[in-house]
């Protein structure tokens, strides 16, 4: 993960420990998965606490 990708996530609420402990769910696609899911946590008002990291990046959508 790029400092830039760490950074927008660290400024939607999550911490650096998350991120580090969850390092290998975030080397999916940042574009395709990642980014639209949190910009789409943004309109609904939900922060971090409200989408683990796990939802955030998980491969499907159930």
């Amino acid at each position: 993960m790029h400092s830039a990708e760490a950074k927008f996530l660290e400024d939607r609420g999550y911490t650096r420990a998350q991120l580090q402990e969850n390092v290998d769910l975030l080397g999916y696609s940042f574009d395709a998965r990642i980014f639209p899911r949190s910009r789409f946590l943004d309109k609904l008002g939900l922060k971090s606490k409200d989408c683990p990291l796990q939802i955030l990046a998980a491969a499907e959508d159930r």
